[in-house]
């Protein structure tokens, strides 16, 4: 079974909106150094395993991070509504991964603390997911 992040990727990469922003610019932990913008990191910040008196159960709940980097506010900005509007309430195939809800959780701007105009928005997302036992 794949992991959800690959799923998540393979999911925001077949969406018309969010490919027109970043292209494949979306990359676990950190986007590489010199990477056009925008783009997004992506990170596992949690995982819970849902059991039964029985033994597991195959769910999982996931808070996901995604930090969304873009040269401008409105870049930044608008690549973010696009991802939220993809992923927010979201259920169904995602890559090789089955997401039964996924919701925003929290959305908040930032920028990088450099000298540079890079501006960000972290979204962070709670998914319920079916993985195997």
């Amino acid at each position: 079974m794949a992991e959800l992040e690959a799923g998540l990727y393979a999911l925001c990469v077949a969406d018309a909106a969010v490919t027109a922003a970043i292209g494949t610019r979306m990359y676990p932990l950190i986007i590489p150094q010199g990477e056009a913008l925008p783009a997004i990191a992506y990170q596992r910040i949690s995982a819970r395993r849902i059991g039964a008196q029985d033994g597991p159960t195959g769910l999982a709940r996931a808070r996901i991070q995604l930090r969304i980097v873009g040269s401008s506010y409105a870049t930044a900005k608008s690549t973010a509504t696009a991802v939220r509007e993809l992923l927010d309430g979201y259920k169904g195939a995602a890559g090789g991964v089955t997401i039964e809800s996924c919701w925003l959780d929290n959305d908040d701007d930032a920028e990088d603390g450099t000298v540079t105009t890079n501006r960000l928005v972290f979204q962070d997302y709670l998914i319920m997911y079916q993985e195997s036992v």
